[in-house]
């Protein structure tokens, strides 16, 4: 759907863009088709069309690949798990929610890893849980991250700043430390 500029999904008529049903956009997908989906939407993105059924771009293969994606329950980490399983890499789903990890890792025929990148325990047993099911991880996204607290200079404390430092920081490094031995 060339230069349309729509909510794919037809589920958000306030995003302020034309909506149309994801079923008359589906025979418009091809193999370069690129979807952008209004943040907006990504809640209700979910058990739309599984991504056995979406197309593969003719980029690159991942087939015998697994994958590793860091805040992979919601939004973009949920995106990018989908789109590593399209291409054929076994994805492990790792996100503090273990509900939300569990949706995407079905949808995704992946292993759901519940946990928190800040803690060195939880990062290892999320490793430890995908070798048993799928092996060493050959592809790692450290795609948990948090905002923090959204406030004016003077009106932020100091523990705001470790927590995002926590998560978007140490987070990766105990990720990367945990991976790169098997890698």
């Amino acid at each position: 759907v060339e230069g349309e500029s729509s909510c794919a999904y037809g589920t958000q008529p306030r995003c302020g863009r034309a909506t149309r049903s994801f079923k008359q956009l589906r025979p418009a997908l091809t193999p370069d088709t690129v979807l952008i989906i209004c943040s907006s939407t990504k809640s209700r993105v979910r058990n739309r069309i599984p991504m056995t059924e979406q197309p593969r771009g003719p980029f690159f293969s991942l087939d015998g690949k697994v994958a590793l994606v860091t805040g992979a329950g919601p939004g973009l980490g949920e995106a990018i798990a989908y789109r590593l399983a399209a291409c054929g890499a076994k994805v492990g789903v790792f996100d503090l929610d273990g509900e939300k990890a569990a949706n995407v890792a079905l949808n995704c025929s992946g292993v759901a890893l519940q946990g928190s990148v800040t803690s060195s325990d939880d990062v290892e047993r999320a490793l430890r849980n995908l070798q048993e099911q799928f092996g060493a991880p050959q592809i790692v996204v450290n795609n948990a991250g948090i905002l923090g607290n959204i406030a004016s200079y003077l009106e932020l404390e100091a523990d705001d700043l470790r927590q995002v430092m926590e998560v978007n920081y140490i987070g990766t490094f105990l990720v990367c430390r945990a991976v790169l031995p098997g890698m």
